[in-house]
């Protein structure tokens, strides 16, 4: 199986109650048994699961059941859908049913969402190969819609009620989208969508249009007639460019070079601060060293007059009242020996500051060599600090000014001549647009589109021709497609015109017959699901109107060995022959307690 899928489980469950299970297998699946045991609920739940919109026969014993499980097989993986018994979207587990908990699910929206590819349609179209197709919906203007997997649902998915109608098979139920459901088949056929089908726009929209073109006018002459009466530039862009391109080089360069002399000049600069900083501590030291010498001195003269003193101390020692300096009273006279331990400790004291005052002189002149050198150094850099701002002003920042002063020129000029390009190339624009939407109605054509035929139909009339054929139907000498019924002629009556087993059997056969067809395309259309569609003799409601039991027991032959179809659902009354029954699933439900099956839901 190239593409599409295999239903493989169904599953409801719901708290406190034991899960109602029922498993499909590839091949031919046949569950019979009398009514009310739950077949036709599984096929609605099927439906349902399908993308169907709401469960509407849910039977009593089932009312307390929550959810819906449903496990497909495709492209090598087991997904499974759940969706809640009373509608809403599903959670898609990428796993078989027995391992969703090792999972976590994705929302699958119930509608298409523009811009949200998650939802139940997309993601059964993806496994069909049926992605982003548009279908024609109108007769005669075009317009299309993306196909839904519920377009393909009427044609795989057949009712009790459906299966014996005498509209078309190719309809869904009610037929409001007649166009739509007849290229639905066209495309299934033909592998051909109607993407490339431009839609012709209504009234409204091409009176829109009309305006549009009328404003497309206006510009264009405005715009003509500024390029016409304007003074051109008469410079080519690619010229104006290279002129730019040579002006910010050279800016380039003027820019590398004040970034070399702005690095000097920085330098300069710091060097000047430190100097300045150095100088300016040696002269505080130069300062605070003057003031020492001058205590020196001052030392060095107190100490000079105390031995002075004490020197006539000694001489006149005996006669003397009064200080010789200050004239005061003498009340005490130290001792000669006093006296001159103090002349001798003044006279030490002197040689000391003496001592002092020499070196401090010393220093003295090296912090003033040190200053005189700092000032040159100073005076050197400052000197070039001055040579490289001359520089910068002169030689740089003048230049620069120069060609920026260029460049706004030359940038005017490019945007006044990229606003000649622009006109010039608008003016081919709205040309070009003009023609577009003019050209969509004005001299109009027409629209002529192919229609589902009887030659597009030949395929699917011959192997509903052979399926019958293989069933033993009685009567068939050729079939074909009616365009004017879009219906099939079996022998020399139109289809509708049968009794209602030979309609519900033809029905399943134009299903097989299409699925079978399908199955040599790269795209499938979904598994083929029949509710009843063997209406025997035996039925007494069947009124003369229903198909013999071999015509019937030959149909089961042929879906369970003969059809092409990967998996073929039938849900019936009549139980299959025993010939088959090794080489199909048959679930039989006996509506008896503790005999065989009682039904879907568990007694």
């Amino acid at each position: 199986m190239k593409e599409g899928f295999l239903i493989s489980k169904l599953i409801l469950t719901g708290s406190n109650l034991k899960p109602a299970e029922i498993e499909f297998k590839k091949g031919l699946n046949v569950i019979s048994g009398p009514t009310s045991t739950g077949k036709s609920f599984i096929f609605d739940c099927l439906n349902y699961m399908l993308g169907g919109q709401t469960l509407e026969r849910v039977p009593p014993e089932a009312k307390n059941y929550n959810s819906i499980y449903l496990e497909i097989e495709a492209k090598k993986k087991s997904y499974t859908l759940e969706r809640s018994i009373s509608g809403g979207q599903f959670n898609l587990y990428q796993k078989s049913y027995d391992k969703i908990n090792e999972c976590q699910p994705t929302v699958l929206l119930t509608k298409l969402k523009k811009g949200n590819d998650n939802n139940i349609s997309t993601f059964f179209l993806g496994l069909c190969n049926l992605d982003n197709k548009a279908i024609r919906k109108n007769k005669t203007k075009g317009t299309k819609s993306s196909l839904s997997f519920r377009d393909l649902c009427h044609l795989c998915l057949i009712s009790e009620t459906e299966i014996t109608k005498t509209q078309s098979p190719i309809f869904a139920q009610g037929g409001f989208q007649k166009t739509k459901e007849l290229n639905v088949v066209k495309f299934l056929v033909t592998g051909k969508d109607d993407s490339s089908i431009i839609t012709e726009p209504d009234e409204k929209i091409i009176n829109f249009k009309k305006g549009k073109v009328e404003i497309l006018d206006e510009l264009i002459a405005k715009f003509t007639f500024d390029i016409s009466n304007g003074k051109t530039v008469g410079v080519k862009l690619d010229s104006l460019d290279k002129t730019i391109s040579f002006v910010k080089n050279e800016q380039d360069k003027l820019l590398k070079q004040f970034s070399i002399y702005d690095d000097q000049r920085k330098e300069y600069s710091k060097n000047i601060f430190e100097f300045e900083k150095k100088i300016e501590t040696l002269q505080e030291t130069l300062s605070r060293s003057e003031l020492l010498n001058e205590y020196y001195s001052s030392d060095t003269k107190r100490l000079k007059s105390t031995i002075e003193a004490g020197s006539l101390l000694l001489e006149n020692s005996e006669n003397l009242n009064s200080c010789p300096y200050c004239d005061n009273e003498i009340n005490s006279l130290s001792s000669n020996d006093e006296i001159s331990k103090t002349i001798l400790s003044c006279d030490k004291e002197i040689g000391k500051i003496i001592f002092l005052q020499d070196e401090l002189k010393s220093s003295l002149l090296l912090l003033n060599k040190e200053k005189d050198e700092l000032q040159t150094n100073l005076y050197f850099e400052k000197d070039l600090l001055d040579n490289v701002e001359i520089l910068i002003e002169k030689n740089i920042n003048s230049s620069l000014v120069d060609l920026k002063k260029e460049l706004e020129f030359l940038y005017k000029k490019r945007d006044k001549v990229l606003e000649e390009n622009f006109i010039k190339e608008s003016i081919g624009k709205f040309t070009q647009y003009r023609s577009e939407i003019s050209d969509t109605f004005e001299n109009k054509e027409e629209n002529v589109y192919d229609d589902l035929s009887t030659a597009v139909m030949n395929p699917i009339s011959e192997n509903i021709y052979k399926i019958l054929e293989e069933c033993n139907y009685s009567e068939i000498s050729t079939i074909s497609f009616s365009e004017k019924t879009n219906d099939f002629v079996i022998g020399s009556k139109n289809r509708n015109l049968s009794g209602k087993g030979e309609r519900a059997i033809t029905y399943a056969t134009f299903v097989l017959a299409l699925s079978e067809y399908l199955e040599k395309k790269e795209y499938k259309m979904g598994v083929p699901i029949f509710d009843s569609p063997l209406v025997t003799y035996k039925k007494p409601d069947s009124n003369g109107e229903g198909i013999t039991e071999d015509l019937a027991m030959d149909f089961y032959r042929y879906c369970a060995s003969k059809t092409s179809c990967p998996q073929v659902i039938i849900f019936e009354n009549e139980e299959p022959p025993s010939d088959i029954l090794k080489v199909i699933h048959h679930i039989k439900f006996t509506k008896k307690v503790g005999i065989g099956r009682f039904g879907f839901i568990p007694k």
